[in-house]
């Protein structure tokens, strides 16, 4: 295993002065210091052999909360030009909408569908909020919001009515900001017997489907507080079998039978709260593509400065995920665990903390330690809209949380390498979590180091043999020095104060080349990011370094979605003499599982023939766990071009354990589930040409 071992110096300055004047007062970190910490070095150790984990390439998410819509006028600011520029920033992401006031809200046509042939919603090339209206709903909006608090607080939630300009607007926006945008449907629509009532749904689906619109779907927000926001109890069972419910009307949609549905999105568990998910597991699971939750630190009405840089706040969120991901493994151990909402305080976030600087203390370590406990994506309340902890306020100007996760998603790459951290000086003020740097910025092999310092005290990391490695640094601190700092709105990058430089403009997010040799800094108070950019970490290549011939054993997960058209004819054939070619390095101990779903018209002829090319480009990594999913939306007028060869030749010797799950859908009332699991043996002759770097 190779590794790379960072000198971590602490170093200790001469006592800082209290600073008064904001009448905020920082807790005294220097004077309760961790019990373990002295003046010798700790030792940073880099793993850049293997990944852990591999997220999902939209892991730091975004949502815009249901009360956007709760009075319909206000969806107008989606179609400001200033957001979308600032929402495509963070692309690719999902855009989840939903949130309480999602089981609140019915879907009210204003028009008779005739099927297809419906107007194409505007271009993305004519978006845009004339001034005057953008002023004015801007405005408008900040007296809302003391509306939408208030009901919060009253727990009296008004049933509200939306059309299809918020369905139209919603998809614009995040079609034009390359955003994937999954819908919440209401949960509390029941019927006598307390199932789900569809009706409602099924006159939205109709209508997305009308339209073209790729979009995926949740089924209500944190039921197990549902008796509590509308007195209405509904079990994980009932949950489950509601989901499943939902998972046969899509099934019987052209566009939407192979879609994405997620959920149960319960609230993180409670010691003496309502446990839904096991049941719910039980029943739905099946249904579902990833399992949700949601998460916050702590209460935002009771809150202060002080629990924002406690380590003890920040390591709470690894319990709670142990938690969850036991609870799925039991019943389904292959579901992604994903975190469908979740900010630093709930009840709509704390004032004059969760749109500060000091929150990015809690937003950071939640990206790091969410992607190291093996969470496949994490979304953050909210985007734009009700509460205090929104990244872009209501002047729509970007807070400090915007720009960190702007950086995260320039930077930081899906893979998740270990790091280490031990010696006496070790200190859980200094939080340190490292991945593969993005590829679509840097050159493979680079790595990512994302460091924060929640002491006063500033911190270096000296890297051993550093004059032979480049090192950018992005370091993110308050406009303001000291401990008012925290509280400001706005930050600097390397200096710089971060601004919009127009409404399609964002300035550049430009690193700090260090010289050779020098320490890595980690001021006051700060967020680092520090890429190593030849670092030549092997779990970090698509390419090996040697050529090999060997056995090998290879777990295939493979996550596909067939939609395919009663017309349509798919011919498909392993022929013995077909030539695996897989233009991609294949690397020993990979793991893959193959996920199938088909969804077959009753009068699709399935055909495995031998002529049938399937292109699809793959980057397959050594001793790394990989996820695929291919999404096949195949119709008579659509062309699909996936670019991969696969050519299975006959002298080809594979040792192969395959795990398929298997969900068929032969006919609108017939379902068929099987799972199946295939040992195939078959010796393999592989030879790995690399290209070294």
């Amino acid at each position: 295993m190779e590794s790379v071992s960072l000198l971590l110096l602490v170093l200790l300055p001469a006592l800082l002065r209290v600073q008064t004047g904001s009448g905020v007062r920082l807790p005294d970190l220097d004077l309760d210091p961790d019990p373990d910490l002295d003046s010798s070095p700790g030792v940073v150790e880099l793993d850049l052999s293997a990944a852990l984990h591999r997220v999902d390439r939209r892991f730091l998410s975004v949502t815009i909360d249901a009360s956007l819509a709760a009075e319909e006028k206000f969806m107008s600011l989606l179609g400001s030009v200033r957001l979308r520029t600032l929402a495509a920033a963070l692309a690719p992401a999902f855009l989840r909408f939903g949130g309480t006031r999602q089981d609140f809200m019915v879907f009210s046509p204003q028009t008779v569908l005739q099927g297809p042939g419906l107007p194409a919603e505007p271009s993305c090339d004519k978006r845009g909020l004339p001034r005057w209206l953008e002023d004015h709903l801007r405005k408008a909006w900040r007296q809302q919001q003391d509306v939408l608090r208030t009901e919060g607080l009253q727990r009296k939630f008004i049933r509200a009515k939306f059309t299809e300009y918020t369905v139209d607007l919603l998809h614009s926006f995040s079609n034009c900001s390359g955003l994937d945008l999954i819908f919440g449907l209401n949960a509390l629509l029941r019927t006598a017997d307390n199932s789900w009532n569809s009706s409602n749904a099924h006159l939205l689906l109709q209508y997305c489907e009308s339209r073209g619109y790729d979009m995926s779907w949740e089924l209500g927000n944190e039921p197990n507080s549902f008796e509590k926001k509308a007195g209405i109890r509904v079990d994980g069972q009932q949950l489950g079998r509601d989901f499943s419910h939902l998972r046969a009307m899509m099934s019987q949609s052209k566009l939407y039978a192979g879609g994405g549905l997620y959920g149960p999105d319960v609230g993180q568990p409670r010691a003496h709260g309502t446990d839904l998910l096991p049941g719910f597991l039980q029943s739905g699971a099946g249904a579902v593509n990833a399992c949700t939750w949601h998460h916050y630190y702590v209460n935002g009405r009771d809150t202060s400065l002080d629990d924002f840089l406690d380590p003890g706040v920040l390591d709470s969120l690894a319990s709670k995920t142990q938690e969850v991901l036991q609870k799925v493994k039991l019943e389904s151990p292959e579901m992604p665990v994903w975190l469908g909402e979740t900010s630093s305080a709930f009840g709509g976030g704390a004032a004059g903390l969760s749109d500060t600087f000091a929150a990015g203390f809690m937003w950071l370590d939640k990206l790091g330690l969410a992607a190291r406990l093996g969470l496949d994506v994490v979304m953050r309340q909210v985007f734009f809209g009700s509460g205090f902890y929104h990244l872009v306020d209501e002047n729509l100007d970007p807070l400090p949380d915007y720009w960190l996760s702007v950086l995260y998603k320039r930077l930081v790459g899906p893979e998740v390498l270990k790091v280490g951290f031990s010696g006496a000086a070790r200190s859980k003020r200094t939080r340190l979590y490292l991945h593969c740097a993005n590829r679509d910025r840097y050159s493979e092999g680079a790595v990512t180091l994302i460091s924060l310092n929640l002491r006063k005290k500033p911190t270096r990391i000296s890297v051993p043999a550093a004059s032979s490695r480049t090192v950018e640094a992005f370091v993110l601190v308050a406009e303001r020095p000291g401990e008012e700092g925290l509280l400001s709105r706005s930050v600097r990058l390397n200096g710089d104060v971060l601004k919009m430089l127009g409404d399609e403009t964002l300035p550049e997010l430009t690193g700090r080349r260090l010289p050779p040799s020098e320490h890595l800094q980690l001021p006051a108070f700060s967020l680092s990011f520090h890429v190593l950019t030849d670092a030549g970490a092997s779990a970090c290549n698509s390419t090996s370094t040697s050529t090999t011939t060997s056995t090998s054993t290879l777990h295939l997960h493979l996550h596909l979605h067939l939609n395919l058209h009663p017309y349509l004819n798919l011919q498909l054939n392993l022929h013995p003499y077909l030539n695996l070619n897989l233009n991609l390095n294949l690397h020993l101990n990979l793991h893959l599982h193959l996920h199938l779903n088909l969804n077959l018209h009753p009068y699709l002829h399935l055909n495995l023939h031998p002529y049938l090319n399937l292109n699809l480009n793959l980057n397959l990594h050594l001793n790394q766990n990989l996820h695929l999913h291919l999404h096949l939306n195949l119709h008579p007028y659509l062309h699909l071009n996936l670019h991969l060869n696969l050519n299975l030749h006959p002298y080809l010797n594979l040792n192969l354990h395959l795990h398929l799950n298997l969900h068929l859908n032969l006919h609108p009332y017939l379902h068929l589930h099987l799972n199946l699991r295939l040992n195939l043996n078959l010796n393999i002759h592989l030879n790995l040409y690399s290209i070294s770097t």
